[in-house]
């Protein structure tokens, strides 16, 4: 699994948001992925960019995606399956979504 600290490094554009919103994140795309396969780290920091990014474009008006409910101190998060978010083609609403399915398509065409 991808750190907090690997994923600012790829990815600070997410510098300003809290560290336990993003390693929680992170931990929810990490289950998405076998940690065995040789790109985990590299598909886990993608999901998880797209995520944050989806919810940011949510926050502005988009529909679907992330969204977190702190309840006494605890962060939790919820996927909003409404609108695009619960489309199949959910991942073409970010860049990082988009080279997210990209890696992960050339990966399994070298074994079809």
């Amino acid at each position: 699994m991808i750190t907090y600290d690997e994923f600012l490094l790829i990815y600070p554009v997410f510098a300003s948001i809290p560290q336990t919103r993003i390693e929680a994140i992170i931990e929810m795309a990490s289950r998405q992925i076998s940690p065995e396969h040789s790109l985990a780290k590299d598909l886990t920091g993608l999901l998880t960019a797209h995520y944050l990014s989806a919810n940011d474009s949510n926050r502005r008006g988009g529909a679907g995606g992330i969204k977190s409910i702190d309840i006494r101190g605890e962060t939790r998060i919820d996927y909003d399956v409404g609108g695009a978010a619960a489309s199949r083609d959910s991942l073409d609403q970010t860049s990082y979504g988009r080279e997210y399915r990209r890696l992960l398509e050339e990966v399994t065409a070298m074994f079809v």
